[in-house]
């Protein structure tokens, strides 16, 4: 089992309303960050999401 990353939880969601708070009222390079931050939590979530899905059966395609 691989350790958990300082990353996971409630860690992301928590930087994402800061800083979008902080990005509309005092200064743009919050609200960029709020973007590149915002991007790599929904690619985290889609990593993960695929990985759950992957090949129900566990059957690898057939060559042909």
């Amino acid at each position: 089992m691989s350790a958990q990353s300082p990353w996971s939880g409630y860690t992301i969601p928590v930087i994402l309303a800061f800083l979008g708070v902080f990005g509309i009222t005092v200064n743009g390079f919050f609200l960029i960050a709020f973007f590149l931050v915002l991007a790599y939590y929904l690619y985290r979530i889609e990593k993960r999401l695929s990985a759950m899905e992957g090949n129900p059966t566990n059957q690898h395609p057939k060559p042909k």
